[in-house]
Formats: structure tokens, sequence, C-alpha cells
């Protein structure tokens, strides 16, 4: 028997037209269905947690259970298929338009949380005004009167996953809080706190992001972790330990060139010849918060760190055009990731890895192999996602919006296999050594100190 967690928004704050405008019943039942196509069509992985009865079966009771609804209130209806598919790289989110005005309009909740023994604490304020009580490591134990338990537990159900592995949505909680919240509970303009041993609710009035960024330019700008990911890629030499550190926020190359003018080769390049002239005991990666991109960013920087010849991924599957039995997918050339071969000089000494619940998609498995091949300890936390096996999309055009809800969809239609002959787990890479992050890195890296301290 299936049982479909499903939920209503229910929200009284005033919300732009995907908040409040009504669609048909009609029109919400071919969204559903015009859903289901596309993950028929294109996801190589669609059955690989589920049975194709299971996944029929939840395409047909929302489609048959759908109610006229806003486009906000269908987005949380419709996660029961993202929670169902359990694989991270698959998402929804709410209609583009929508979420382009409430970044220059909407008013959110300024405060940067994590969630713990069920409640809120918060790790930084980014209040314009910050008299009064200080909220940083208070426990806020109810939002607007919702318990923060239940909060946590709507926001979790609209964030994708990977099977068991919740690291990822955990961790897109603790970084974008106020972006998820309002996508379930609105966008009031002041929020009530309960905090655990007060007497009274704490009003905060609300804040723009413009507001919020403002307030991180001013007092957090200097911060180490914060200024290393405001570069996109950054090097730093450690005398003292004979350790340097190679932080790359992104393997993304599109984001690299026009957001932090960078070329990803060209950096890594001069940082590992700069490095290679004194060659330190130990190299430290920085892949927190590295939600992936580009195979060949990963090749590159195994090429400066291997000492032999490596695959990259072991086998990519796609949809045949005409299935044949039971078997949908084939396999697709992937030739170009395989025998690589490492550069002429390379970097021979110790290298650590540091990741946490953000190092993603990429970022995976460039940390999988290194641990792989036995030449990186990997520190910090379980990476997001799976250590083994992901889903991606080559030669598709970004995302996909839903006809009348105007819901957008991941672009994804391969099956990728990093490493033969592993049971396919939802597992990310299980550090060699765990130290739990911590975001009062604002007053200073914990990660990184404990690690020199070591």
């Amino acid at each position: 028997m299936m049982v479909l967690f499903l939920f209503v928004f229910r929200s009284n704050a005033q919300q732009p037209d995907a908040g409040t405008t009504i669609i048909a019943r009609d029109d919400l039942q071919a969204d559903i269905r015009q859903c289901r196509k596309y993950y028929e069509n294109n996801f190589a992985n669609l059955y690989r947690n589920h049975s194709k009865a299971y996944v029929d079966s939840l395409f047909d009771a929302l489609e048959a259970g759908v109610q006229p609804m806003s486009a906000l209130s269908f987005f949380q209806y419709m996660s029961a298929v993202t929670q169902c598919i359990a694989d991270g790289h698959v998402y929804m989110l709410p209609p583009a338009e929508w979420r382009a005005q409430m970044d220059t309009a909407g008013l959110y909740l300024p405060l940067r949380v994590y969630y713990q023994n069920e409640a809120f604490y918060t790790e930084v304020d980014l209040r314009l005004n910050q008299a009064g009580i200080n909220l940083v490591g208070q426990p806020i134990t109810k939002i607007n009167g919702v318990p923060s338990q239940t909060i946590y537990k709507n926001i979790m159900q609209i964030l994708p996953v990977e099977q068991e592995n919740t690291q990822y949505p955990e961790w897109i909680i603790e970084r974008f809080f106020y972006e998820y919240y309002s996508y379930v509970y609105g966008n009031p303009d002041s929020f009530a706190l309960t905090i655990a041993n007060q007497p009274a609710e704490i009003m905060i009035p609300a804040a723009t992001k413009d507001d919020m960024f403002d307030v991180r330019m001013q007092l957090y700008q200097s911060v180490p972790y914060y200024a290393a990911r405001n570069k996109g890629i950054s090097f730093e030499e450690f005398a003292n330990e004979n350790t340097a550190i190679l932080t790359i926020y992104t393997w993304d190359t599109e984001n690299l060139k026009h957001i932090y003018q960078m070329r990803f080769k060209q950096e890594i390049d001069t940082y590992m010849h700069q490095l290679l002239a004194d060659p330190p005991d130990t190299l430290i990666i920085d892949l927190r918060d590295n939600q992936g991109g580009s195979f060949n960013n990963g090749i590159h920087m195994m090429r400066w760190l291997m000492d032999t010849s490596f695959n990259y991924i072991d086998e990519i599957r796609r949809l045949r055009i005409i299935q044949v039995g039971a078997d949908r997918t084939r396999p697709v050339w992937v030739g170009r990731y395989q025998h690589i071969h490492p550069y002429r000089q390379t970097y021979t000494g110790k290298v650590i890895i540091l990741t946490n619940g953000g190092s993603f998609s990429n970022s995976g498995i460039f940390s999988s192999l290194m641990q792989h091949y036995g030449r990186a300890i990997v520190v910090g936390e379980e990476t997001g996602g799976s250590a083994h096996y992901l889903s991606g999309y080559f030669g598709m055009k970004g995302e996909v919006t839903l006809k009348h809800s105007n819901l957008v969809l991941s672009a994804i239609n391969h099956s990728i296999r990093i490493l033969p002959d592993v049971p396919a787990t939802g597992d990310g890479v299980i550090p060699d050594i765990r130290i739990t992050d911590s975001w009062n890195a604002y007053s200073g890296d914990a990660v990184l100190r404990q690690l020199l301290q070591k």
C-alpha cells in the first residue's frame, strides 16, 4: 500500500499571483501528465529507487486527487514526486517569474539558522537593526506560532533528497532557510519568534534580500570563510604548518567565468605551478558548499594530483529510442572520461579534502574517486547526494517549465555510475575523519582550525 504525504499551502500573507491565483483542476491535471511524460521520456533513473508500478501509482493518485489551487500550493502538492524519486538532482521550484519578483520585492526572515533538537538556532543575524536581545545561539521553538519541528518537516518535504541521505537538503535549509520558508509559509512583513526560556515572543521585521546582503557585506565581508567563497577559487599557504589550502567553491565553468571572472584551468594551473615551486607537506582542497559543475574541471584537478592513470566515470546510460523489454536504458560512449593520464609533474604530498552536505554532484565524484584511489583523506561531513550513482543532463536546454502552473523541473536525462561493482546506495562520500561543520565560522573557521590542530 502506498501512502501519499501531501500538504496544502495555508498562509495569510500577501502573495504575488503564484500564491493567490487559483488554477483550474483540468489544467493542473494536464501539468501532472506533462511532468509524468517528461520523466518517463527522459529520466534514466526514474525507477532506480521504486518500481514502475509504484511510480505509476503515485502519478495516478496525484492526478486523481488534485483540486483547484495556486501555483505555490501545487508546488507543495507535487513535492511527493521528488520525495518518491529520491534523486538529489531531481528538483522542482515555484514559477521563475514569481521567484524573480520576490528576489527584488520579497520580504524574508533575516536570520541564518540551523535545526537541532526540534528548534532553530540563529547562526547569523542579518537584521538591519540588531538592538535588543541577542538572537545568536538562541533556540527558536516557534515562528509565527508554528512549531519549529513542523516548519522543518514541511520544508524538508519540498527539497531534493538522495534515498536515505539527507545531507544535501539539510545543508540547503541551513544556507537558504529564508527562501524555502517563504515557499511554504509566505512572506509576512514581520516574524514572531518564540524562544525557549523567554517569557514573551520576540517581534522582528522582515527584510529584503538586498537588505540582508548589505548587512552581510558590512559585518562579515572580511571573515575568511566567506571571503574565500566570494572569490570562486582561492589559494593560501600556511608556512608554520607547511600546508597549503586550495578552496574551490564551484566546478561550474560558466559561473566561474561570468560571476568570478575566472577560468578554471588557468587558475588551477597558476596555483599548482606556485605550489610545485616549493611543495608543502600537505594540500587541503576545500570543497565545502561546492555544489558541482563540469567533469572536465574535476579531471583537470585530478591530473595534477594522481601518480597513475585513472577513470573519472565508469558508465553513463540514457533512454533507448525504442525500449527493449525491461531494459529502458542503453550505455553511451565514455571513452573521454577513462584511462586519463596525470601530468608529467604532479603534487605528491598529502592531500586532504574538506567536505560537507553542500559538497554535491561533481564534488561528490571528485571526493569519491580521490578516496577510492587512495590519493586523499576526506575530512568533515558526509557529502550530499550519492558517492557512486547520480543523474545528469547532456544536450538538454536548461530546466523544463510546466504549462499551466509554470513550476520548474530540473533537466535530467542520464544515469551516471562513478565506480564499477559498487552497490547503488544513496550514501554520500563518508569522510575518513568526521569533523562537524559549523557556521560559527563567522567568528573563525572551526572546521579548518580543528584540522590544522590535528
